[in-house]
């Protein structure tokens, strides 16, 4: 919710640009359906309902985020001998901080590409290359992290370890079989561990292309200098012509109108942003 409230002027969520669009893109389908509204439903509770969903989507992955953070923590003390590995493991945990200081407009965007540096014409970066860049940068996390899933894997599995040490500094005598328990729960819960370590990185790499084909972005306007915006579109917004509706055939009739109706509700379910001038 604090962030929702935080003006778009500082956070770049796309949420009142998505929200004007969507409106009037619902009142257009409902007044062609002969049903007159407003809107399907007000801004606040708009934000409302993402803030619980969001709380929602938090509360499920706090328990693998402390695991990952415990995980990390004794990767960390095992590859203490490399720093080459330990600067990667730094790295890939402190990413996600990073990338959202992306989505900051006065901490980011505003530097690459608003403000002219000394001794330049224009800006470093256009905002076709910038969202490109966001795009790219989370990918590229996401491929770190798969990357170093074993050595986060491995250090879950020195708990085993750890345990039998601790064992030998305890007290009293154990069986074998309740030492065997010990040791086995440890692998019994690794598809566990490795289902709370991927499931968050696919959901990242998912919103993040849903959010590179929505928004008609292109890996091409990286490397965009001029910010001229080009005529191909990879998802265009254009609806495409109906075929003319038979008298005779009713169940062509009945399928174009299905077709008809899933058409008009992609249109209003789907957000393209105007291209920048």
């Amino acid at each position: 919710m604090a962030i929702l409230l935080i003006n778009e002027d500082n956070l770049e969520t796309g949420l009142d640009l998505a929200y004007k669009s969507f409106n009037q893109s619902a009142n257009t389908f409902l007044e062609r359906h002969g049903l007159n509204s407003e809107g399907p439903a007000s801004k606040l509770i708009l934000k409302f309902s993402i803030a619980v969903w969001c709380a929602v989507i938090g509360a499920l992955f706090t328990f693998p985020g402390l695991r990952v953070a415990r995980m990390h923590w004794d990767s960390i003390k095992a590859c203490s001998d490399s720093k080459f590995l330990g600067l990667f493991l730094n790295l890939n945990f402190a990413a996600p901080f990073f990338l959202t200081l992306l989505w900051l407009r006065p901490v980011a965007k505003h530097y690459l590409t608003v403000r002219v540096f000394n001794n330049m014409q224009v800006p470093i970066m256009t905002e076709n290359a910038f969202d490109a860049l966001r795009i790219v940068l989370i990918v590229a996390v996401v491929l770190l992290r798969v990357a170093l899933m074993p050595f986060y894997l491995q250090a879950y599995l020195n708990i085993a370890k750890r345990r039998i040490e601790e064992q030998k500094r305890e007290a009293g005598r154990i069986t074998n079989k309740e030492l065997q328990k010990k040791i086995a729960a440890v692998f019994y819960y690794m598809c566990v561990v490795a289902l709370q370590y991927v499931a968050p990185i696919l959901l990242c790499l998912y919103f993040a292309l849903m959010y590179k084909t929505l928004g008609e972005y292109s890996w091409s306007n990286l490397f965009d200098t001029q910010g001229i915006v080009s005529d191909d579109e990879e998802c265009p917004a254009g609806s495409k012509p109906l075929i003319p509706l038979g008298e005779d055939d009713s169940v062509l009739r009945s399928a174009q109108e299905i077709t008809l109706a899933i058409g008009s509700l992609k249109q209003v379910s789907t957000w393209f942003p105007e291209p920048p001038i």
